[in-house]
């Protein structure tokens, strides 16, 4: 298992801008390697025999012409340009899979970060000594034990920080449950108003901080679009809406660390859907943005590392599983359904319930039937990459997710029986 810490780092003024360099350095090799990659395509469409586009061939090219064209680049650590062209490749391999859009050219003060390989830095107490730059002072000790393997330093707003990774190991990292299991298995339906609604009807209500800060928001864009171009007053107003966009994005990740961590330490066996983020948003223009605000997309990542941690299971249910439109007393489907339609009422047995609490208890039930079907000695979801599932009652498929095993079983009709 790999986790990384972020720690927040306190560069003095020259350090700070060597960290700039190094991020620009990072840049301009990411933005060189990606117009070689077109040219190359280009080329290769044209008349088949040139080679097709690959990432270590313009790393070569690259390391040829660089001492000439490009001699600044040694003043900054030589992970800074050389990684480039694997996250080039990552983002191509991504484009292909259908995961994310084709890359594009990376802008000046925007995601700024250089990588930084495990034989060349070290960590000890509060301070970490890096290449060409020196020893910087870190506002918290390294908290995971084990093999580091690379860090990666980054700047949001006026603030710097490093992300180093770690791997613990399988069993090593075990961080122990509380010490009151509330549930054996707990079904979770998120929405928007209440971000998550409880099986044993408890209810998380979401923060919403963009939606609370939006008005600073938009008067700040209007200050900072406004202001002239290359001006000192630009530039402050750039880093005033930065801090305001990264108040908000911690708000967000606070709550949501609080609320994984806790579902995660007071049950057994958590069920969860399996939503669509990305296309929600394409699709439903008027909920885009109080789906980002609430992020789903988020707190679905972190669920899917922190049961490992918290030795919990996860069940994610199907991608179309009617859990909101089916009774959760009968097994009746109300097709009619809608998102104004916050009460769900039952035509068979006359069950009138809150549209989430009924969504929840589905997925509940939806754990019961899984665990079973799976037999006692079968996990749900299990950190060993050679699952084999035991049972044959029911259709189910193995899936890799942030180093998780999910069984995604089809269980469509399951609450009827």
């Amino acid at each position: 298992m790999i986790l990384a810490h972020k720690i927040r780092l306190y560069p003095t003024k020259e350090q700070a801008i060597e960290f700039t360099k190094a991020c620009g350095c990072a840049r301009f090799t990411y933005n060189w390697a990606l117009d070689e990659w077109k040219k190359m395509y280009d080329a290769h469409k044209s008349n088949p025999t040139f080679p097709k586009p690959n990432a270590n061939l313009l790393k070569k090219k690259f390391n040829s012409i660089k001492s000439e064209q490009f001699p600044w680049v040694y003043d900054s650590p030589k992970d800074a340009n050389q990684r480039a062209f694997t996250n080039l490749n990552n983002a191509f391999q991504m484009f292909f899979k259908g995961i994310s859009d084709y890359p594009v050219f990376k802008k000046k003060n925007n995601k700024m970060s250089f990588y930084i390989s495990n034989d060349k830095f070290s960590v000890k107490d509060y301070k970490i000594q890096l290449p060409r730059i020196g020893i910087v002072e870190m506002t918290e000790k390294l908290r995971f034990e084990g093999k580091i393997k690379s860090a990666v330093i980054s700047k949001t707003a006026n603030k710097w920080f490093v992300s180093i990774a770690v791997d613990v190991g399988d069993e090593i990292y075990k961080k122990s449950k509380s010490k009151i299991i509330k549930n054996d298995v707990l079904g979770i339906d998120l929405g928007l108003t209440t971000f998550a609604t409880g099986s044993d009807s408890s209810q998380v209500l979401a923060p919403k901080p963009l939606k609370k800060h939006l008005k600073q928001l938009k008067r700040l864009n209007r200050k900072y679009s406004r202001s002239k171009k290359d001006s000192k007053n630009r530039e402050k107003a750039r880093m005033r809406l930065a801090k305001k966009h990264a108040t908000i994005a911690n708000i967000r990740r606070d709550f949501l660390h609080k609320l994984t961590t806790q579902i995660c330490r007071e049950n057994q066996t958590v069920v969860i859907e399996d939503l669509s983020v990305k296309k929600m948003m394409m699709k439903n223009h008027h909920l885009a943005q109080a789906i980002g605000d609430v992020g789903w997309g988020e707190y679905r990542r972190q669920m899917a590392y922190k049961n490992q941690i918290y030795d919990a299971n996860l069940i994610v249910a199907p991608p179309f599983y009617p859990s909101s439109k089916t009774c959760s007393c009968c097994g009746w489907v109300d097709n009619d359904l809608t998102l104004e339609d916050r009460t769900f009422e039952c035509k068979e047995c006359g069950l009138v319930m809150d549209r989430d609490l009924n969504a929840s208890i589905n997925l509940h039930t939806l754990g019961l039937k899984g665990i079973n079907a799976c037999g006692d000695e079968t996990s749900v979801v299990t950190k060993d990459s050679s699952l084999q599932v035991l049972s044959t009652k029911q259709e189910s498929v193995v899936v890799s997710c942030e180093n998780v095993n999910i069984i995604y079983t089809d269980l469509t009709q399951v609450i009827r029986q």
